[in-house]
């Protein structure tokens, strides 16, 4: 499968045929895509619940202020042979909770549920906890917490939990912070359980740009506008910067794979005014990364 921004399409012969794929949108209607219906910001995510694999990602839309209403979540249990949206930011409820972005989902192996992260204006930084039941394939939905929570709507943004990415190792949940406070950037983490604590959460790295993605070995991270990456050699322990010259300081990194079985990761480098969901068109550069 591969999408830009408002086309799906899918492959099971190597690109020898390619198939466009139309997804059912919440109410389970043929689902009419416009500019950033589907353009994402992290890796879609994949894991299995009960005998269901799992395919899922959601909308990041660059075009917000008027792509407002088509934030959803995308699933398919099929490998892409069927594509239908599960959560749709402000029209979903409960929770109903507007969302300009969704940052990411990410599947929490201890309890067997997903963990949603939404973004970013006013009262729009959530974490959203989603159950699957295979009988029926079905999704609910709860708010875990919000960055709205026990503050103002003029403080959103500078809380913790304006997240790049969430990952989860054992019972720990690491977390990169593009929050607009700059004291409050960096990578975190704290039990799982304990993640509306905020006295339980630990800084690991303390950076002063927005972070946007942590590979799943929580080796690399990325950061914004600036030609750095973070990488650890301890998987999450401890962390550096890693300096890459004769790139422009305005250059972005994001998008990264899992390593794959060469010890390479897949990292999108880009300048910043290339926008988000035009990887097939823009001026970008696709690098492989080794230890």
């Amino acid at each position: 499968m591969f999408a830009d921004k408002n086309k799906i399409y899918r492959s099971t012969d190597n690109l020898t045929n390619v198939t466009e794929i139309t997804p059912l949108d919440i109410a389970g209607d043929p689902f009419v895509a416009t500019i950033d219906s589907y353009a994402m910001f992290t890796n879609p995510t994949e894991f299995t619940i009960g005998s269901t694999n799992i395919l899922m990602w959601g909308t990041y839309s660059v075009n917000a202020l008027t792509e407002y209403i088509n934030i959803n979540a995308w699933c398919t249990i099929n490998e892409g042979a069927n594509i239908k949206s599960v959560y749709k930011a402000g029209v979903t409820n409960p929770p109903n909770l507007a969302a300009r972005h969704i940052h990411g989902i990410e599947y929490n192996p201890n309890n067997s549920k997903v963990w949603m992260w939404t973004g970013d204006g006013t009262d729009e930084c959530n974490i959203i906890e989603g159950t699957y039941t295979e009988i029926g394939d079905s999704w609910a939905w709860a708010k875990l917490l919000g960055d709205n929570d026990g503050g103002s709507a003029a403080t959103t943004n500078s809380t913790f939990y304006k997240i790049g990415t969430i990952r989860f190792s054992g019972t720990d949940v690491y977390w990169v912070s593009d929050s607009n406070n700059g004291a409050r950037r960096g990578i975190y983490k704290c039990p799982y359980a304990d993640i509306a604590d905020t006295t339980k959460y630990i800084n690991i790295f303390r950076g002063y740009s927005q972070f946007l993605n942590l590979s799943e070995d929580l080796n690399i991270v990325t950061i914004d506008n600036t030609a750095t990456i973070i990488i650890s050699n301890d998987s999450g322990l401890s962390y550096k910067y890693l300096r890459l010259y004769g790139i422009p300081l305005t250059t972005l990194f994001y998008i990264i794979s899992k390593k794959d079985t060469n010890g390479y990761y897949y990292i999108i480098i880009k300048e910043s005014t290339e926008v988000y969901g035009d990887e097939y068109k823009s001026k970008v550069l696709k690098v492989k990364l080794k230890e």
